[in-house]
């Protein structure tokens, strides 16, 4: 084969592997959407929001419930096995991303969890223009989706999840803070650790695989990110408790 016909024959090949990968984040991103919508489907029958359920009814969609549950994580993985390339190819398929507009389509998604909940999210949107963000779109979006769902998720009532939105001269932090239950001191080394749940967590929410926060601190990093937080645990009715993860995001590059 001549140098050219090779050459030729590379691009075309390195084209098709960039069409798949975009496919494979595409469809991940739209069936982790619908799996979703299942889930708190399945959650409102569990919890006998739309009639009475005998033992065995709740126990087969408790199953249904979890194994959903499950899935979401998988396609989370999906997205970040998508775009497992070399560092270079990484950076060529980075884009340019406006937070603002990213986090209204994730808050959008949640809006039936939190009415079920009666847990009321806000977005405190910065007055000042915010820089974008020069990141993987699906990725980004994964975290936020992990880190909105557990803000839901580990509070109740009259609790409240707040998002806003700074940047720094080279990164945009993005902070997700509740009132919800919190992290206890001595869980918090292990709050990444792949599949740990902490106790107070379980008990709040019996179902949950541990990966969540695994995947989002994982795909931060890749990014040339980072994710951390601060937490005091829920002991009584006090106020003071809760959690605030802090997601920074390089910032494009001017």
């Amino acid at each position: 084969m001549e140098p050219n016909e090779l050459s030729t024959k590379i691009s075309e090949l390195e084209k098709s592997a960039d069409e798949k990968t975009n496919l494979m984040a595409v469809s991940a991103h739209e069936l982790r959407t619908l799996l979703t919508s299942l889930k708190w489907m399945l959650k409102m029958l569990v919890d006998g929001d739309v009639g009475k359920l005998t033992q065995e009814q709740k126990h087969l969609l408790s199953k249904g419930f979890e194994n959903t549950e499950r899935m979401i994580e998988i396609v989370g993985y999906m997205l970040v096995i998508g775009h497992a390339e070399t560092t270079e190819e990484l950076k060529k398929s980075k884009e340019s991303i406006d937070a603002i507009d990213l986090i209204d389509a994730v808050l959008f998604n949640f809006t039936g969890e939190s009415y079920k909940k009666g847990v009321e999210v806000l977005f405190l949107k910065p007055d000042n223009k915010i820089s974008p963000i020069f990141a993987h779109m699906n990725q980004v979006r994964v975290i936020l989706q992990n880190l909105i769902e557990n803000a839901i998720k580990y509070s109740s009532g009259s609790d409240r999840v707040f998002v806003s939105v700074n940047e720094t001269n080279t990164h945009v932090r993005i902070t997700i803070r509740d009132t919800g239950i919190g992290i206890r001191e001595e869980d918090q080394p292990k709050i990444f650790g792949k599949f740990f749940r902490a106790e107070n967590a379980i008990q709040h929410e019996e179902m949950g695989t541990g990966l969540g926060l695994y995947t989002s601190k994982m795909i931060a990093e890749a990014e040339g990110g980072s994710l951390s937080f601060e937490s005091t645990e829920k002991i009584d009715d006090s106020t003071g408790h809760g959690t605030a993860f802090f997601l920074d995001l390089p910032k494009e590059s001017t």
